[in-house]
């Protein structure tokens, strides 16, 4: 039995027998910009989102989750679309899991520019850049 807590000492209560799918918790919060937020690898190497109470905030698994580097509320993630070749669509989800762009595009970019803006490709993999604000309300589902 391992026991779990949050960063200021308080227990959570977390069956342990889920920990044989639940390999790494990767710590994402910062004080600043981030809730308490956690992802888990599993045995198939695909990641989800959890809150500080270890409980799934994703629906599905994801090939990979990671902040985004000056954006809060937000993190890209991606998904293999064909598995013999390996081909992989990326989108955004929000601090609560939920997926707020299609995950179809071709890249996108971790790192804001200094403009402010968001580098990503669509199917005709030209990069474009557009405002992070622009960019949420015409991609948003």
């Amino acid at each position: 039995q391992l026991d779990f807590y949050t960063h200021d000492f308080k227990k959570i209560n977390f069956n342990s027998s889920d920990l044989e799918f639940v390999i790494e918790l990767k710590h994402l919060s910062s004080e600043i910009q981030y809730p308490e937020l956690y992802i888990s690898k599993d045995k198939h190497e695909m990641f989800r989102l959890l809150n500080n109470k270890l409980q799934y905030l994703t629906t599905k698994p994801y090939k990979n989750i990671q902040a985004f580097d000056g954006v809060a509320n937000y993190y890209i993630v991606s998904l293999v679309v064909d598995e013999k070749t390996q081909d992989v669509r990326y989108g955004l989800i929000d601090v609560n899991g939920k997926e707020v762009t299609p995950v179809s595009f071709y890249s996108i970019n971790e790192k804001m520019t200094d403009d402010g803006e968001i580098k990503f490709m669509e199917k005709d993999k030209k990069e474009q850049k557009m405002k992070f604000d622009k960019f949420l309300k015409k991609y948003k589902l």
